[in-house]
């Protein structure tokens, strides 16, 4: 069967118009396109690796220190780019973009002495404690990611 070239949605080849979006679909069969989730996942690493250059350049990561987990901010808390927390073999950055400047505060894995997460509906609060007890919270992260950077954070201190 082919695909509608707009949405990836596999239809019947007969049809003139997809089921699921509206295209209108030539005769010919048509090769399945990126799906939906396959571009935000696309899209995500290219953010992705754009902050952690923005971040190299900045001096706050190695240029050799690789990202292990991701989680940005609900867009609807910034103006401008979501706040991101990164998760490196090294330390926690969280990176948020300001009109002039960024905020920027890090802590190594091996300061960090627990990770607890309040989690709502949808997003999650990601409260970090350290051994000098000054804790981070931070708001609005998805909570599914929230859980992939405390479960990288507890591996990484597992290891040591």
């Amino acid at each position: 069967m082919p695909f509608c070239p707009e949405c990836g949605t596999e239809v019947d080849g007969s049809a003139n118009f997809c089921p699921n979006c509206g295209t209108g679909l030539e005769a010919k069969t048509s090769t399945p396109s990126i799906r939906k989730e396959e571009f935000k996942s696309a899209e995500l690493d290219e953010m992705v690796e754009e902050i952690a250059n923005e971040l190299r350049d900045k001096g706050v990561i190695g240029p050799d220190e690789k990202i292990l987990a991701y989680s940005r901010q609900s867009r609807y808390k910034s103006l401008i780019k979501p706040a991101s927390l990164i998760v490196t073999e090294k330390q926690l950055v969280y990176y948020n973009p300001k009109i002039i400047g960024s905020e920027i505060k890090t802590r190594t894995t091996d300061e960090i002495h627990d990770i607890a997460i309040d989690a709502g509906i949808k997003n999650a609060t990601i409260t970090i404690r350290t051994e000098a007890m000054d804790d981070l919270v931070f708001e609005n992260f998805p909570k599914n990611e929230c859980n992939k950077v405390r479960n990288t954070i507890r591996r990484i201190a597992e290891s040591f």
